[in-house]
């Protein structure tokens, strides 16, 4: 079993879940706030039996008058991706997917063939099994999680899935996904309280993280409360959050990543002293547009070789701001209650992300 596990690779990338090849997935039941209390005690939205199903189809783009398949780079759910991601992932769900489809069935699945797509309907209902070794299965599986009326179990509360009454696990890894969570959550949170207290060099690497997700909007402030209450409620808010913010502190140990972490924070703050304004062409600094955000910004001042005197100027700006200012001698940072009359920030205030 373990050298089939390792053997395994990613089949198409749909809606933050990785459909996985030669696995069996099982449709279980959803959670529904509003179905009747033995539903929700069952933890299903819908009675377990066949006949009550879902039927789910390809999604209709009424802008385009086509199909959104996500087999053609102009399928609308690739609007605002960067041009390299969206040829990855159509080939990706091309030659997985599309093309075996095609060459088993002998059917043209280009967007113009509406005899096909206005066909093409897949039914759901708890116990149904897909198999992504079969390729009609691995179709449908993936028509069903892309049009977002099949959820990935652990991702049952994303937004993306509202419309879906069904998720769906792993056949042989049916393990509590809530329970992992509550643990992933207990854990991620233990992190970022230790470094808080430990201080130094750590309490700011986790501070810089905070600002960078959007999870906090100043990083200069002294209690711990305002840190862990925003966290928390963060977390609260979307139940993939958590594996999320699990991800990225892995990656915010490294390098390149930690000193983007650090030149966020710097841009964020000379922003907030003026130092750096938006305009319509991005952000400014001393007259020159040093990228279209912040995040693009810290990015550029971290790595790019012809911002060096930029970056130097920039640091040099940081620490007068950060001289000057009314500062904790221990931790360098301010009190939430000196601030929060000006700003109107509360601990743990739920914040938006840019």
């Amino acid at each position: 079993m373990k050298e089939i596990l390792k053997s395994r690779k990613v089949l198409a990338e749909v809606n933050g879940f990785n459909i996985m090849s030669d696995t069996l997935y099982e449709v279980v039941g959803k959670h529904d706030g509003s179905a009747p209390q033995a539903f929700q005690d069952a933890n299903i939205a819908k009675a377990p039996f066949p006949e009550n199903a879902t039927h789910v189809c390809c999604p209709w783009d009424d802008f385009s008058k086509a199909y959104n398949t996500g087999f053609y780079p102009r399928s609308r759910c690739y609007n605002g991706l960067d041009k390299n991601e969206i040829d990855r992932l159509v080939k990706q769900r091309v030659d997985n997917i599309m093309k075996p489809f095609e060459e088993m069935s002998q059917m043209d699945l280009s967007q113009t063939n509406l005899e096909f797509w206005d066909d093409a309907k897949d039914k759901i209902f708890m116990g149904k099994v897909y198999n992504t070794a079969n390729t009609v299965d691995l179709f449908y599986l993936y028509l069903a999680v892309f049009s977002g009326m099949l959820t990935p179990q652990e991702m049952d509360g994303d937004p993306v899935f509202m419309n879906s009454m069904f998720c769906f696990v792993e056949k042989d890894n049916m393990k509590d996904f809530v329970q992992q969570r509550e643990i992933n959550k207990m854990n991620i949170s233990y992190k970022f309280i230790s470094a808080l207290k430990k201080g130094g060099d750590d309490r700011q690497a986790v501070i810089d993280l905070l600002l960078y997700i959007g999870i906090v909007t100043r990083p200069d402030f002294t209690e711990d409360e305002y840190y862990t209450g925003s966290l928390s409620n963060w977390m609260n808010e979307k139940k993939t959050n958590v594996d999320y913010l699990l991800d990225i502190w892995d990656r915010s140990l490294e390098g390149d990543f930690k000193e983007v972490l650090e030149f966020y924070r710097i841009v964020n703050v000379l922003q907030r002293n003026g130092r750096i304004n938006m305009t319509p062409s991005g952000l400014q600094y001393n007259g020159q547009i040093i990228g279209p955000d912040v995040r693009t910004s810290a990015e550029f001042l971290a790595t790019k070789k012809d911002f060096i005197d930029i970056k130097a100027n920039v640091l040099d700006e940081y620490e007068e701001i950060i001289s000057m200012s009314n500062i904790d001698d221990k931790s360098k940072t301010k009190k939430v209650k000196d601030i929060k009359k000006k700003d109107d920030v509360e601990e743990g205030d739920k914040v938006k992300e840019e």
